[in-house]
């Protein structure tokens, strides 16, 4: 599972306590950060570039607004673009978000030692609390170069560290299919589902194991239940229609 934004946009704790910006700005500030994280978790990853352009000219010194638009940039699949702002708002603040990120735009651009090294710095560092995402990405890292036994070690150290943390039940899922470890690779995507009842993306890669096993009832049932939830986004749920009405044409 790629390691996307939306995995980290909740490490967010926006640098609002310098000097230079005034009370009231401060509070319009942590707003505006808030309207954009909005839009980055909805998808509307085209409609915040000129927002996020207006804030980085507005506030060059926000180390926010570079790691809000890495972000936007890996969500239109342009790690390379991200990879600078990344390193832009390091160089204003140093943040575990934007190294986790940054590691991740690296990944992407089969960048792997420097990336392998900047994990390996996150999970020695004892100031640093989310452990189960360095260890995540160095599973992701491993799994992109076809190396999956590794890659499911990573993910379980992940799921030691945090049990609750779904994407990397999902990812190691994937891996756990590639080593033809099915039983596993079911038990891995329930937990998934269990630990995030409202994300679509588990349902998504449940619903796509199950049909290549050409269980299409179980499938069915599976998306069925996921539109059922309360509090699933709009956009997910029409998503799990489309999936569903594409099953029900398999079906007849």
């Amino acid at each position: 599972m790629r390691c996307l934004y939306l995995i980290f946009t909740a490490l967010f704790v926006f640098s609002c306590k310098t000097s230079h910006v005034k009370e009231g700005s401060k509070k319009d500030l942590l707003a505006e950060k808030g309207v954009i994280a909005s839009y980055l978790n909805a998808g509307k990853f085209q409609n915040v570039q000129k927002r996020l352009q207006s804030n980085l000219r507005k506030h060059p010194r926000d180390a926010d607004f570079p790691l809000l638009m890495g972000l936007a940039q890996m969500a239109l699949s342009n790690p390379d673009v991200a990879e600078k702002y990344f390193r832009r708002s390091l160089l204003l603040k140093k943040t575990s978000a934007a190294t986790l990120n940054l590691s991740s735009a690296l990944v992407e651009q089969r960048k792997y030692r420097e990336a392998k090294n900047i994990l390996a710095a996150l999970v020695k560092d004892k100031e640093y609390r989310h452990k189960e995402r360095a260890y995540h990405n160095l599973g992701y890292l491993y799994q992109k170069v076809g190396k999956h036994k590794t890659a499911v070690s990573f993910f379980s150290r992940a799921l030691k560290s945090n049990p609750t943390y779904h994407v990397s039940w999902q990812a190691k899922a994937k891996s756990h299919i590639q080593l033809r470890q099915e039983k596993k690779a079911y038990q891995a995507l329930k937990n998934a589902r269990l630990n995030c009842a409202a994300c679509y993306s588990p349902v998504a890669a449940m619903v796509d194991f199950l049909v290549k096993k050409r269980n299409f009832a179980l499938a069915s049932r599976v998306l069925r239940e996921y539109l059922s939830t309360v509090g699933i986004n709009p956009a997910q749920a029409d998503l799990a229609k489309q999936k569903l009405s594409g099953l029900r044409r398999k079906v007849l």
